[in-house]
């Protein structure tokens, strides 16, 4: 899975999350399972990532402190949601500050450097 994929998959989820903002009542336990799974799949991406073990574990701890209080609901609903929300915007934030090779997606080359792979997503 490449970053640009990792990083669509975090916009989903962030969607999904966000969704809910506006009838927090509607937020199942069930739901919170499956944004657990969605980002169990993510965090695999994150483990396929051409990134140095420091900065990919950082990543992944994020993504585990979501799944964590996706788990453990000792918040309100609304707090559990943007806590969620946060903890999933810095995890794309890492990831999209590091520059991986993008397959999809547009290829910028720059004359200088022949072998760019950096896509206009990843920017």
């Amino acid at each position: 899975m490449s970053a640009c994929s990792v990083l669509r998959r975090i916009e989903n989820i962030l969607q999904q999350v966000t969704d809910f903002l506006g009838n927090p009542a509607a937020f199942t336990q069930a739901t919170a399972d499956n944004l657990s799974q969605q980002i169990e799949l993510v965090r695999g991406g994150v483990r396929n990532l051409p990134l140095a073990r420091g900065p990919k574990n950082d990543i992944l701890a994020r993504l585990n402190q979501a799944q964590f209080l996706l788990s453990n609901n000792n918040l309100s609903t609304v707090e559990l949601l943007l806590a969620v929300i946060n903890i999933l915007q810095v995890a794309a934030m890492k990831v999209k500050g590091r520059k991986l090779p993008c397959g999809p997606g547009l290829v910028t080359v720059h004359p200088s450097n022949r072998l760019s792979t950096i896509c206009n997503f990843c920017k």
